[in-house]
């Protein structure tokens, strides 16, 4: 973790001068009313986030239950679950590192987003539809691939929506709300699988 700030902080753009400072004040609930009212003046980024929700909620369902389900169904043990996180997270940073700019740039964030969200159902449903030894690897592998293409471009589209003044309260929004359905998902799979 370390290294990774030390490389972030020498990635930092760096400017001559410090930007105009802005006095802030107010806290989480004061955030929280800059978004919601943001929210109720562009009702795009209110179907924004109820997309980030579902979908958040949907793929933590499928990760908070993966581990269980690919031991019951597929048979896989601690070791093979393992390698085959190990694998989708090294397809994550190279979906993320070098596809994303030029799947993005080709269809646009709205049909990225689609593509990503039509993929993992997909790959959701062809698991509970076919018993076939490759295919947890395949569609676990796809499943986080398709990350690259929802997770960037939902970010960039509510940074777009919101103005310079409540941009950090959207993005804060937007985050909770991710991280809310990777607390729920997981919950509700559990109690129903």
């Amino acid at each position: 973790p370390f290294l990774n700030v030390l490389w972030a902080a020498w990635q930092l753009p760096c400017k001559d001068s410090a930007p105009e400072q802005r006095e802030v004040s107010g806290g989480a609930f004061t955030s929280l009313g800059i978004a919601l009212s943001t929210t109720s003046r562009e009702p795009s980024l209110a179907v924004l986030y109820l997309m980030t929700f579902v979908m958040t909620t949907a793929f933590g369902s499928f990760v908070g239950i993966s581990s269980l389900f690919m031991h019951d169904v597929y048979g896989l043990h601690a070791t093979q679950l393992a390698l085959m996180f190990s694998c989708a997270g090294a397809v994550m940073v190279v979906a993320q590192g070098c596809l994303t700019r030029v799947v993005v740039g080709f269809l646009g964030e709205k049909l990225s987003i689609l593509v990503g969200g039509l993929l993992r159902m997909a790959c959701m449903s062809a698991l509970t539809m076919f018993v076939v030894p490759w295919l947890p690897w395949a569609t676990f592998t796809i499943l986080v691939g398709a990350g690259s293409l929802i997770d960037p471009c939902m970010a960039s589209m509510a940074a777009t929506i919101a103005s310079d003044d409540s941009r950090g309260a959207v993005l804060g929004l937007y985050q909770a709300l991710r991280s809310l359905g990777e607390a729920v998902g997981p919950l509700v799979a559990g109690l129903l699988y």
